[in-house]
């Protein structure tokens, strides 16, 4: 899409998230607050659909190619289109946005559960600061008579400045992993292989995108979702927007991640680390 176009409706979703519409679907002065650069990116890009074009006769339109297919690398994420992401009173779709509050750990030394973490950015995005740390969120049905359907999770950071002499520009790489019953999806996995996620198979981990993303057509059951990293060079913050018909993320007592995806410890506090930081360097002046 052309950059003009595109920076507008950036500027829609800033002011979406600004004025308190997110999450009652209504503006809500009390709920507005200053959304990070990573969640305007992860919003755009969930909201993307598939491109079109026309015959040679121009009457009939078709996809230029299903996502799932090899040749998706000519439309990518989509075409942005505002109404597939932000929810409004009549909206049925239901924007979802990962937050500290919803996040599950199980500290795997106990293999107990130790709660949420509170560490998060001035935006409110939480934040990963080691290999060790693996955040969880519990998507249920809001009503469970009906199913799960057209979910998507992406995942997006703001990584730091990567070298140009290395083979890989990422510095922090991130982790979506979602599981489905007895199926998993690693992010953007579904965009390479057309069958990615059948059985048990995941797919392939992505290490070179800081922009991740999975959907789901439909599901009877909960959706967990894992946030991980495969490589930290320092904290990082990240934002999670998920979107769907009939869905709430929630932290869930019931699941037990060691069960179905992995292991995880407990996040630390990055103030402590700046803590630790100061005392040294105090302590270097005083020597």
């Amino acid at each position: 899409m052309a950059t003009p176009t595109t920076a507008g409706l950036v500027a829609i979703v800033r002011q979406y998230y600004r004025e308190g519409y997110y999450p009652s679907k209504k503006k809500q002065a009390q709920d507005g607050f200053i959304p990070s650069s990573a969640l305007l990116k992860a919003s755009v890009i969930n909201s993307g659909t598939d491109l079109q074009t026309v015959s040679n006769d121009y009457l009939t339109s078709f996809k230029i190619l299903p996502r799932t297919e090899i040749g998706c690398f000519y439309q990518g994420f989509g075409r942005v289109q505002l109404d597939k992401v932000l929810a409004f009173e009549e909206s049925k779709r239901i924007l979802q946005i990962g937050r500290v509050k919803h996040i599950h750990n199980t500290d795997n030394r106990f293999n107990t559960q130790v709660g949420s973490t509170n560490v998060t950015t001035e935006f409110g995005d939480p934040v990963i600061d080691s290999v060790k740390t693996y955040h969880y969120y519990y998507l249920k049905a809001l009503n469970e008579k009906n199913k799960i359907s057209n979910v998507k999770i992406t995942l997006v950071w703001a990584d730091y400045p990567g070298s140009p002499s290395s083979s890989s520009q990422l510095v922090n790489d991130l982790d979506l992993l979602v599981q489905v019953g007895t199926q998993q999806y690693y992010g953007n996995s579904q965009l390479k292989e057309k069958n990615s996620g059948v059985g048990s198979t995941a797919g392939e981990r992505d290490f070179r995108n800081n922009v991740e993303q999975v959907w789901i057509d439909e599901s009877s059951v909960g959706i967990i979702i894992k946030v991980s990293a495969s490589y930290i060079f320092r904290p990082q913050s990240y934002a999670l927007v998920v979107t769907g018909e009939n869905i709430e993320l929630e932290v869930s007592n019931i699941i037990n991640p060691s069960q179905s995806l992995s292991h995880a410890s407990p996040i630390a506090h990055v103030s402590l680390v700046l803590v630790a930081l100061l005392i040294m360097a105090c302590l270097s002046i005083i020597c």
